[in-house]
């Protein structure tokens, strides 16, 4: 399970190809992806090499564990690509990524990538969106586009007891009136995420961690106090390969809703970590 966390705080974004309408780029990474920022597509003829694109740049480097757009109004299919920016880079040259906008059953659109563990640090990140709908310039000259969350950040992969839950939290309120006639105020449902970690040896909890990269103090002083979580339930197919569709369905966006504890279990070696929730904030549908 790929958790990700630590998108720097000091992130700034710029767009190319048009202008942010509200000059209000920050609302990128304010934690909710119903909040968007807008810009107008390009206006004059149109091919599927128009395109706008938004960069991400901060101070200090980070590896990265997953990229995303969070909420998006451009057409399902749109594609996307992510780049990436080495110290010393000119331009978004590293780990290109292509990916079309997907859209969940309830109508969410969303385009994500996990990396590979163990890439170089990075300092700046590209999210480029093409006039390239499955192949068609579909996308009107001069329309409005809204984008809500992007995301890039650290991360690990989790080692996760099997049995973790989802939930499905629906809000909607539910009223009758005489003779029992239903009406309905509806609200965006969200996921409730509940894992188990495995149980850790002690410097896996304590010491610096030998088998992840951080040990699990480390990893909840990333998650907790509210702090932005992105997690891929699962990313790979029966065969082990890279399953988009599969990443784009279970990924869930959110916060830790209740702390772990952790039991030891015997000796000065072994200890068990409680349950994590995490709490999705949704895509507003």
């Amino acid at each position: 399970m790929r958790v990700s966390f630590g998108r720097p705080k000091d992130i700034a974004f710029t767009i190319t190809n048009s202008a942010f309408v509200d000059a209000n780029s920050a609302i990128l990474a304010d934690g909710n992806p119903g909040s968007t920022a807008r810009f107008l597509w390009p206006s004059g003829a149109q091919n599927t090499g128009v395109n706008v694109s938004i960069q991400g740049s901060w101070g200090t480097g980070i590896v990265p564990s997953c990229i995303a757009l969070l909420n998006c109004s451009l057409p399902a299919g749109t594609l996307i690509t992510f780049a990436l920016q080495r110290a010393g880079d000119s331009g978004y040259p590293y780990q290109v990524t292509t990916q079309r906008l997907m859209q969940n059953p309830r109508g969410e659109k969303l385009a994500l990538f996990p990396f590979a563990p163990g890439l170089t640090p990075i300092i700046g990140s590209q999210w480029k969106a093409n006039n390239d709908v499955f192949g068609t310039a579909s996308i009107a000259a001069g329309a409005t586009v809204d984008w809500g969350e992007l995301w890039i950040a650290p991360g690990m992969d989790l080692s996760v007891q099997s049995g973790f839950n989802v939930e499905y939290d629906d809000p909607t309120v539910m009223n009758e009136a005489e003779l029992f006639q239903g009406f309905e105020q509806r609200r965006t449902p969200r996921r409730l995420l509940t894992i188990t970690p495995f149980h850790l040896a002690q410097p896996d909890v304590f010491q610096g961690g030998s088998v992840n990269p951080m040990d699990f103090e480390q990893l909840l002083a990333q998650i907790d106090r509210g702090q932005r979580t992105l997690i891929i339930e699962r990313y790979t197919d029966f065969s082990g390969a890279y399953s988009a569709a599969l990443a784009h369905r279970t990924a869930v966006f959110g916060r830790l809703g209740k702390n772990a504890a952790v039991k030891h279990l015997t000796g000065n070696k072994w200890y068990q970590p409680a349950e994590l929730l995490f709490k999705e904030i949704p895509i507003p549908v």
